[in-house]
């Protein structure tokens, strides 16, 4: 009995506010805002450096393209911290001239624009698998860029015009 009650009463108190920032953290977060890059390189051949653009867009959940041949174009969507990581592990592959045209900024529009793919079936916590395209042609990926409301990001460094 008098483990039972007044032991209790000699321990530290924890703050009263811990449940109520357990419960806050449980709650679903508000939307997040969506960032975008832009990396160019001399050209993208190797079929490695492809499908592991591939792949780190499911994994990162982002949303972009990369434009094989001459040059090479790599533009993705999503939010802050995976868009560092897609960056930072872009970077760390053998390139011969990669260039960040634009870092991770966040992006001056609505985040609709971002795939739903696999959101439904909760993959990576809801924010969904990611949807990357790989395109041929210059005039590809302006067209891409058009439907978003970006193509003068290509035109001012000089793609496209």
């Amino acid at each position: 009995m008098l483990t039972t009650h007044l032991l209790p009463l000699l321990a530290p108190t924890k703050p009263a506010s811990t449940p109520t920032s357990q419960t806050a953290s449980a709650q679903k977060p508000g939307p997040s805002v969506i960032h975008h890059a832009l990396l160019t390189s001399h050209h993208l051949l190797s079929n490695t450096k492809r499908k592991n653009f591939i792949a780190l867009a499911s994994q990162l959940s982002l949303t972009g393209f990369s434009k094989v041949g001459h040059p090479g174009i790599y533009y993705a969507m999503g939010e802050k911290d995976d868009l560092d990581e897609w960056v930072r592990e872009v970077k760390s592959w053998n390139w011969l001239a990669l260039r960040i045209r634009v870092g991770v900024e966040p992006l001056p529009s609505r985040a609709e624009e971002m795939g739903t793919r696999g959101k439904e079936d909760g993959a990576r916590g809801g924010k969904g698998r990611g949807e990357w395209v790989e395109l041929e042609k210059i005039g590809e990926a302006l067209e891409w860029m058009r439907k978003r409301g970006r193509e003068g990001l290509l035109l001012d460094i000089g793609i496209g015009s």
